[in-house]
């Protein structure tokens, strides 16, 4: 392969590529905001994490008191924003945080690419492809992860910036990469040593050669090797996790063996580099563990939070890997192909074959979201990368270390390979793009002289195409995600979108926490919930499936507060949660729960749950009554009138009656007096209403899926009422005592 040479564009052009780069960051925050509002996830980490934000900035020390699994760095940045920035603690609010984190770390990546490459189309398609590969943000707003990826592709741009165009890391950049490398490490501590891992391999083998560096070479990879499987010792005689252990042995011993031979002759690092950043991030470290304590938290509590808890997650939350048993078979040829290419047994026009398909299959396997392909098999190639010797020292220097960090940073989807799963591949985006770069630019030279060797018009114009077509398609595709979803026009989340069905269900469950309860908990935590009621959480334990995560003692604690709230109320969602299995029903507040609560209503997959001896008024629902009638209880809503209400099965996206539609429904009020529904019906203060379906069977109306839509004369929605069913009683284990039990 031949040098990546680079084609300076005339100053003219510079104000078109600036005026560009604002078109498409405009576009793709466009899309982010599509994305981000169109959708709630029930499993609700976002309302978790701002449940413990909020108690943090009210004075509650975390892990003293708030729960969290998350460091203090986190905390720190939501202080910055919430606090000097002034960004509400919302929902809506936090969403738009997410987009700025999802632009920027699209432009990090774009960065990347360009340093790496000097090419304009290739940084516009490794920005879109890094947006659309990061999309699963817009799933988790207000995660630390954010500021862990802020970290690793800033660390990484930095690092790739100074070595390509200045051609040594130098001290201020040394101290820049590596407080970015804390701030990973104290928000998710296992985030930090991957990255750590990574720079400081990468960056050792771009010391002077020697007989010490040599040694310290050795001894750095034996480490990284080390820690695959002792981060995963628990359970590594898995076949999935046996088998991405072998991966990943495999993928760095061929990436170290393919390094090229002057790799230790550049000098492009030096040790004031190495000792500046260990003093960095020692610094780094302890300026943010001093602002956590200054905060109030603990020593004691914040080694437990950082070091002891997160060890006892990979058994409550371990999931399979993405690691195939074909895969692991063909491990060992990767490794032998990167041995064979280095004693020159490989011809380097198969090399240059085998990079360019291997980069065009890792772009589109980023594209079509298959985030496995790229974590099992990306390790085993990622070599490739560094197989064009005839870039220049700062180049070799830079890809070294983008390899090394494609592929450890994928250990972070271990335990639980989901949104981790994605972040932990988008490496392999920009890995790609530099790839066909170099290839390209090897196919010029051979066939045209240096002088004429400038990218094509048509090429540009085909991978222009390309990105705008992606652009467009995503886009397209996001407006229509955003256009099905409903309003929640909840407290916090006024702009935040759903489905029809869970828009339902979540305003009957804070129409009815408002009404009947003082405190109220969620089984799993379904934490946005105190939000929308603007009640406070009964306790600093907050978490999303803290039924596994709490154990006896933090369950009394909850438990010691709730069971002298005689207004207390539980939402429970049967899918996440029954049948309960006896040792998690026999832990206190679980048992508590099971033996004291019975369900009122249901609707959609919720449960809503009061003592059994209690008294409630039920509001913001309907019930099916004798004959099919459906009665409505309604607390004060807008000061619009009804003029039009129609019934729906949502699931079914059938209308089961309408009112615009003759005498489909006929309206009661109070009385039992036929309501005309031109004259419309008031709302502004609380009712029960009849509704008597005239063409739609009573069957059709059970379910949990029917709601009742309230129409204002000019067609906006003023509800959208669920009709709710009662329950049957909860299982509660014969083993479960009458008091709470002993701890663990």
């Amino acid at each position: 392969m031949t040098h990546i040479t680079t084609h300076p564009e005339p100053r003219s052009n510079r104000t078109a590529v600036w005026l560009f780069t604002a078109v498409l960051l405009c576009a793709l925050a466009w899309v982010g905001h599509r994305l981000v509002f169109a959708q709630f996830q029930e499993y609700d980490d976002e309302g978790y994490l701002l449940v413990t934000v909020q108690q943090f900035l009210k004075g509650l020390p975390i892990y003293d008191q708030v729960y969290t699994q998350y460091g203090p760095a986190y905390y720190l940045w939501q202080q910055v924003l919430h606090t000097v920035i002034g960004i509400p603690v919302t929902h809506d609010a936090t969403r738009l945080v997410t987009i700025g984190v999802w632009l920027t770390c699209a432009a990090l990546v774009g960065s990347i690419v360009w340093f790496l490459t000097k090419r304009q189309v290739l940084t516009v398609l490794g920005t879109v492809a890094a947006f659309m590969h990061l999309a699963q943000l817009a799933f988790e707003p207000g995660h630390p992860q954010e500021l862990t990826l802020l970290a690793v592709l800033g660390a990484l741009a930095l690092t790739t910036s100074r070595l390509v165009v200045n051609q040594r890391i130098g001290i201020p950049a040394s101290i820049g990469i590596w407080v970015l490398v804390a701030i990973a490490a104290l928000t998710k501590i296992n985030v930090g040593a991957f990255l750590g891992a990574a720079l400081t391999l990468g960056l050792v083998t771009g010391l002077r050669r020697s007989r010490w560096q040599t040694v310290l070479e050795r001894i750095v990879m034996a480490a990284t090797l080390t820690m695959v499987p002792a981060l995963m010792r628990a359970f590594v005689l898995r076949d999935d996790v046996a088998a991405y252990v072998v991966i990943m042995w495999c993928g760095l011993l061929a990436s170290f063996i393919a390094r090229s031979d002057d790799a230790s002759d550049e000098s492009l690092v030096t040790v004031s580099d190495l000792v500046v950043g260990v003093l960095a991030f020692a610094v780094g470290c302890f300026v943010i563990v001093v602002g956590i304590i200054y905060e109030g938290t603990s020593l004691r509590a914040l080694f437990e939070g950082l070091f002891i808890a997160p060890l006892r997650l990979p058994s409550v939350t371990l999931y399979r890997l993405p690691a195939p048993a074909v895969v692991v078979v063909a491990a060992p040829a990767a490794l032998l192909a990167a041995w064979c290419w280095h004693r020159g047994l490989i011809r380097q026009r198969w090399i240059e074959v085998a990079a360019l398909a291997w980069a065009v299959i890792m772009f589109m396997m980023s594209v079509a979201k298959m985030y496995w392909g790229l974590f099992a098999v990306g390790p085993l190639l990622a070599w490739l990368a560094l197989t064009d010797g005839a870039v220049f020292a700062g180049q070799r220097a830079a890809r070294r270390i983008l390899v090394f960090a494609a592929i450890i940073m994928g250990l972070q989807a271990y335990p639980v390979p989901g949104t981790q799963l994605v972040l932990g591949t988008v490496l392999f985006v920009p890995l790609a793009l530099v790839m066909i770069a170099s290839v390209q630019e090897a196919l010029s030279a051979r066939t045209r002289s240096t002088k004429a060797a400038q990218p094509s018009f048509v090429r540009r114009a085909v991978l222009a195409v390309f990105a705008v077509a992606a652009a467009v398609n995503l886009g397209v595709q996001a407006q229509g995600y955003y256009a099905r979803g409903v309003p929640l026009d909840l407290p916090s989340a006024r702009s935040v979108r759903t489905t029809e069905r869970n828009v339902a269900t979540y305003r009957w469950l804070t129409a009815n926490m408002r009404e009947n309860c003082d405190a109220f908990l969620t089984t799993p935590g379904l934490n946005s919930l105190y939000f929308w009621t603007e009640l406070a959480p009964v306790s600093p334990l907050n978490t999303t499936i803290w039924p596994l995560l709490f154990d006896d003692v933090q369950q009394r604690q909850i438990l010691t507060v709730a069971e002298r709230v005689d207004r207390f109320c539980v939402a429970w969602h049967p899918p996440r949660v029954d049948p309960v299995p006896p040792p998690i029903a026999a832990r206190p507040l679980m048992a508590w729960l099971l033996r004291e609560f019975e369900p009122r209503g249901t609707f959609g997959e919720w449960e809503f749950r009061v003592r059994r001896d209690a008294s409630v008024n039920l509001v913001y629902q309907g019930r099916l009554a004798q004959g099919g009638d459906v009665t409505l209880t309604l607390p004060s809503i807008d000061r619009d009138t009804v003029t039009r209400i129609a019934i729906v099965d949502v699931d079914a996206e059938s209308t089961l009656g309408d009112s615009a539609r003759g005498e489909e429904v006929v309206v009661l009020d109070e009385g039992g007096v036929r309501v005309r529904m031109d004259l419309g019906i008031d709302v502004s203060r609380p009712r029960r209403i009849t509704l008597r379906p005239t063409v739609t069977s009573p069957s059709s109306l059970h379910g949990h899926s029917v709601v009742v839509r309230l129409l204002a004369r000019d067609g906006r929605s003023l509800a959208i009422v669920p009709v709710v069913t009662r329950s049957a009683s909860p299982v509660v284990w014969s083993h479960v005592s009458s008091t709470p039990a002993g701890p663990s």
